[in-house]
């Protein structure tokens, strides 16, 4: 594996410390790296993406991108980390190009004023994510797969370091499923982001994940390539046997 790009040292995860889901978490990841975590529901998946996001607070622990601890929060960590979560935004009344345009929040200033440069970088992520023929339309009324592909292009305008997505494909069907992992696969060869995300189906964990981390009572329980982690073996002591990982 390549040089450490994005590092968790001792970072423990939950919510409140009267509440703790894992401690000590260690974890590392490549630059341009796509890596996906599984796991049996309840393993915390949601839980450690939310932490790296900012989402949830940290509770111990750091991170680290290209060797520099991530802030706590504010616009400072928005510009390294970028999100998309199982709860999108609100956006009544919200055309798609300006559901993107709000990713820039975080580099235009308090009063969101926006020049050329925030412009191009805007309609740069809709075509990345072939949303540009669509930014004219309210988001409220775009199919599931337009707007997931759209919250992904709102990340990309945020000029992140990494980003995290919680279950991108949930209830998309296997056209939409495939263009959201299609945009990410061309996102990584392009744009150098560095990917970390949870999925379900683990027949879609082999198409798109340079690595595996699968997640259990006591953490990260096996960490490899797909094949490496994705045995009858490994999945059946970690989805039937989940006291023996």
């Amino acid at each position: 594996m390549t040089e450490a790009y994005v590092t968790l040292k001792s970072v423990t995860t939950g919510y409140g410390r009267d509440n703790i889901i894992h401690r000590d978490m260690d974890l590392n990841v490549a630059k341009g790296e796509i890596l996906c975590l599984i796991g049996p529901n309840g393993a915390g998946k949601s839980t450690l993406l939310k932490t790296i996001a900012g989402v949830l607070p940290l509770i111990s622990g750091h991170i680290y991108i290209d060797g520099k601890e991530v802030p706590a929060g504010g616009r400072e960590r928005a510009r390294l980390i970028a999100s998309v979560l199982t709860t999108p935004p609100i956006t009544e009344y919200m055309s798609v190009y300006d559901v993107v345009a709000g990713g820039r929040y975080a580099h235009t200033g308090s009063f969101d004023i926006q020049g050329k440069r925030d412009r191009d970088i805007v309609s740069k992520a809709l075509s990345d994510t072939e949303t540009w023929d669509i930014r004219d339309r309210d988001f409220t009324r775009l199919s599931d797969g337009q707007r997931q592909r759209v919250m992904i292009a709102r990340a990309l305008a945020m000029e992140p370091k990494l980003m995290i997505l919680d279950e991108p494909v949930s209830h998309l069907d296997i056209y939409y499923k495939q263009q959201v992992f299609d945009i990410l696969k061309r996102l990584k060869q392009t744009c150098d982001i560095t990917v970390i995300m949870s999925l379900h189906e683990l027949t879609d964990v082999a198409g798109i994940a340079d690595r595996v981390a699968a997640l259990g009572a006591s953490g990260i329980a096996l960490m490899g390539k797909p094949d490496e982690v994705i045995t009858d073996e490994n999945i059946h002591r970690l989805f039937w046997r989940q006291d023996k990982i």
